[in-house]
């Protein structure tokens, strides 16, 4: 994302369809209709909570400009919203300020696919499967 001017909605939330837990120095977020994970350093997972409630996008810069994060944080919050793991949202949707810390930007460490499982457990179920009982 970086060099790309990407503008940002006014509000922003955190999108419906995540779960997001915390693993050790990890925040692990399951995007449940797209089937992925992705995983966050300290400062990404805790700014996606914070965006739980919603956040005006320009506190949210105003804060990282004191910190001198402006820039990455911008880059964060544009990846998250081409992933579709960032929305805008409703006018008067907003929690705190977020305290954007100096030192480690928000960032997407690591993402992969939910492999799909099905039923691979039970016995096939026709009539010559001796497991299959009529």
């Amino acid at each position: 994302m970086r060099g790309e001017t990407v503008v940002l909605p006014p509000i922003l939330r955190r999108a419906t369809h995540l779960a997001q837990r915390q693993v050790g120095e990890e925040t692990v977020v399951l995007d449940l209709r797209e089937s992925r994970i992705y995983g966050f350093n300290p400062e990404g997972g805790e700014l996606l909570l914070a965006l739980k409630e919603g956040a005006e996008t320009a506190a949210l810069r105003a804060a990282a400009r004191q910190t001198g994060e402006e820039t990455a944080l911008c880059d964060f919050l544009a990846e998250l919203v081409a992933l579709g793991l960032v929305v805008a949202a409703e006018e008067g949707a907003g929690g705190e300020a977020f305290p954007v810390r100096s030192g480690n930007a928000p960032r997407l460490l690591w993402r992969e696919e939910v492999a799909r499982a099905t039923n691979q457990i039970s016995p096939s179920q026709h009539p010559g499967n001796p497991q299959c009982q009529f």
